[in-house]
C-alpha cells in the first residue's frame, strides 16, 4: 500500500474588462494563459440578456479568482462589468473566490470615478497603466509576473506556446529568409496561436505544416517545436511530446528552452531524475549563453529542478538550489509545498506542521490538495486523528471527493481499520467511470492482508475475499503501465498473487524508469505489513 502523491492545483481566473481595453486584456490574457492558468475571458457579443448573465455568473462561481480590469470605462460605461463585479464581491465575501484588480487607464482618472464594489479604491492593484505597447522588460514584466505570483503561478517568457512576437524575432535572425515567405509563416503562425487559444483541435496539424513548410525553405525554427510538443502534452499524448522536445534538443542543443520542454514532459510522466537531468542542462546553457533573455530566466530552472530532486527523493542535490532561488519563487506554492516534504523527512514537525497548514489557511476554494497535503503531514508525525478529522473536512467542503476519499482509506488502512478501508475503496470503484490502478490494487491488497491476519468472519468470506483479489488482481495484469508507480503497483498485484519473479521484474523497471531506489522502499515497507 502506497498513496501517490500528486499537485494538481489548478488556478481558474474570470476575467472582467470594458471593451475598449480589450487590446491590453488580450495581451494579459495571453500571458497568464502560457503561464499556466486558465482564464476565461468573454468574446462573444450574440447572446444577450438573462441567457448570457445565467452564464456568466455560473462561470464565476466555479473560478478560484476574479481578475477586474480596471479602467474609466469598466466604472462608467459597461453594465456587465459592474454587475460581474458586483456578484464577485458577493462571493469574495463568502471566502469563495479572491478579487484582484489590474489597473489598465491611468489611476487619477480611474479612481475619481465611482467604485465598483466596497473599498474598491482601497484594494491592492496590479499596475498595467500606461504602457508602451512593446514594454517587455519594464513595468510590464514586473506587472505580470507579481499577478502571476497572485495567482498562484510563475511568470516566464520561455512560453509554453510562444507568442507570435517570439516567432516573428526569430525568423527576423534568418537572413536569407525572403520578406514573402517569412510574413506567409507569420501569419499562418499568428492563425494557429489564435485557433489554440480558443481550443479548436487542428492545432496540431497547423503546426505540423509550419515544420514541414520550414523544412521546405530550409530553415528549424525553435519555437515551432516547444508549441508542438506543449499541444501534445496537453492532450495529453505524453510519448510524442517526449519524442518532440527529444528531437528538439538534437536541433537545438544550444537552447535552455529545449531542455525545459524536455524537463517538463519527463516531470508529466513522473520519470524525476530525467527531468532533473534536462533541468539542470538547461540550467548549464544559460549559464554559459550570450542571450540575455535566457539569463532572465535562471530562476525558473532552479524553480524546476528544484521540484523534480524533490520528486526523485535526492534532498541533497535540492537543498543548494532552494538557496538559490530568490524569495518570489521560494514562496510559490508548489516551492513551499515541496519544501515542507523535506522538513517532513528530516522529521523537523514543528516547521513542516507549520508550512502545510499555512497552505491550507491560504487554499482556493474547492481544491482538494491542500486537505490531502496537510493530512499526510500529520500522518507523517502520526497524528492519525488530525488527518482523518482534515479530510473528512474536505470530503464536507469540496464538490470532487475522489482523491480525500482515498487518502481516507490509506489512512484507514494504516490503522489497521481494513473494513473501513475496503468499504470507502469499494465505493471509489463503483463510482468511477475510468478504472483506477490504485484503487484496485489496494483494494486487492487489503483483502490479502485481512487473509493473511484472519481478519475475516466466515468461510464464506474469506472465499469472497479471494475471488476479488483474483479479479482486482487481473485488472492490474492487463494494465498498461506508463510511469514508474504504475509499475510499482503492477509489481504489488503480482506479489500478492504470489508470482515473486514477476513482481521483482515490475519493481526493477520501477527502479530504472525512477532512476532511485523509491521502489525498493515501497517493497520493503510492504513486506513488513
Amino acid at each position: 500500500m502506497h498513496q501517490k502523491d500528486k499537485n494538481n492545483d489548478v488556478c481558474t481566473v474570470f476575467m472582467s474588462y470594458a471593451w475598449q481595453t480589450k487590446s491590453i486584456a488580450n495581451r494579459i490574457y495571453f500571458d497568464l494563459v502560457r503561464s499556466g492558468l486558465k482564464v476565461w475571458k468573454d468574446d462573444q457579443t450574440t447572446e444577450k440578456g438573462w441567457e448570457l448573465w445565467e452564464k456568466i455568473s455560473g462561470i464565476i462561481g466555479k473560478c478560484s479568482y476574479f481578475l477586474l480590469l480596471d479602467s474609466v470605462d469598466a466604472r462608467m460605461t459597461s453594465h456587465w462589468v459592474q454587475r460581474e463585479c458586483a456578484y464577485a464581491k458577493e462571493l469574495e465575501n463568502s471566502g469563495k473566490l479572491k478579487i484582484a484588480v489590474a489597473l489598465v487607464d491611468t489611476y487619477q482618472a480611474t479612481h475619481s470615478q465611482k467604485e465598483l464594489f466596497e473599498n474598491h479604491n482601497e484594494k491592492l492593484y496590479f499596475d498595467f497603466s500606461e504602457l508602451k505597447e512593446y514594454d517587455f522588460d519594464g513595468r510590464y514584466k514586473q506587472s505580470i509576473t507579481d499577478l502571476c505570483i497572485f495567482f498562484g503561478k510563475d511568470f516566464t517568457r520561455w512560453a509554453d506556446i510562444p507568442r507570435a512576437q517570439d516567432f516573428e524575432t526569430e525568423l527576423s535572425n534568418l537572413k536569407h529568409l525572403d520578406t514573402l515567405n517569412r510574413d506567409l509563416l507569420i501569419k499562418d503562425y499568428e492563425v494557429f496561436q489564435e485557433r489554440f487559444n480558443h481550443k479548436f483541435s487542428t492545432g496540431e496539424k497547423r503546426l505540423l505544416n509550419l515544420i514541414e513548410d520550414c523544412k521546405t525553405l530550409g530553415i528549424n525554427v525553435v519555437s515551432l517545436y516547444l508549441a508542438l510538443g506543449v499541444l501534445q502534452m496537453e492532450k495529453p499524448e505524453l510519448d510524442q511530446a517526449l519524442s518532440t522536445f527529444t528531437t528538439a534538443c538534437q536541433f537545438f542543443e544550444d537552447d535552455p528552452r529545449t531542455f525545459m520542454g524536455l524537463g517538463n514532459v519527463n516531470s508529466h510522466l513522473q520519470n524525476y531524475q530525467a527531468a532533473a537531468d534536462a533541468y539542470l542542462k538547461a540550467k548549464e546553457l544559460v549559464n554559459r549563453s550570450n542571450n540575455p533573455n535566457h539569463h532572465d530566466h535562471l530562476q525558473d530552472v532552479y524553480r524546476n529542478l528544484f521540484l523534480a530532486y524533490t520528486e526523485a527523493s535526492q534532498i541533497d542535490q535540492a537543498l543548494p538550489i532552494y538557496e538559490k532561488m530568490d524569495i518570489g519563487r521560494q514562496q510559490l506554492p508548489e516551492v513551499r509545498r515541496a519544501y515542507g516534504k523535506i522538513l517532513m523527512g528530516q522529521r523537523k514537525k514543528r516547521e513542516a506542521i507549520s508550512i502545510f497548514e499555512k497552505l491550507f489557511r491560504e487554499r482556493t476554494p474547492d481544491v482538494s490538495e491542500p486537505y490531502i497535503d496537510l493530512a499526510i503531514c500529520y500522518k507523517h508525525f502520526e497524528e492519525y486523528e488530525a488527518a482523518i478529522h482534515i479530510l473528512n473536512s474536505g470530503i464536507v467542503a469540496c464538490s470532487n471527493t475522489y482523491d480525500i476519499k482515498k487518502e481516507l482509506a490509506y489512512f484507514y488502512f494504516l490503522m489497521r481499520e481494513y473494513a473501513v478501508a475496503t468499504s470507502i475503496l469499494e465505493e471509489l470503484k463503483d463510482s468511477s467511470e475510468e478504472p483506477n490502478l490504485q484503487v484496485y490494487v489496494e483494494l486487492a491488497t487489503i483483502y490479502f492482508l485481512m487473509i493473511r491476519t484472519h481478519n475475516y468472519t466466515s468461510f464464506t468470506e474469506k472465499r469472497e475475499f479471494r475471488k476479488k483479489i483474483k479479479a482486482y488482481c487481473r485488472f492490474a495484469f492487463d494494465y498498461e503501465a506508463d510511469n514508474p508507480f504504475d509499475y510499482y503497483l503492477k509489481g504489488q498485484a503480482y506479489y500478492i498473487s504470489n508470482k515473486s519473479l514477476k513482481a521483482k521484474e515490475f519493481f526493477e523497471t520501477c527502479v530504472k524508469r525512477n532512476n532511485g531506489n523509491t521502489a525498493w522502499k515501497f517493497y520493503d515497507e510492504f513486506i513488513k505489513l
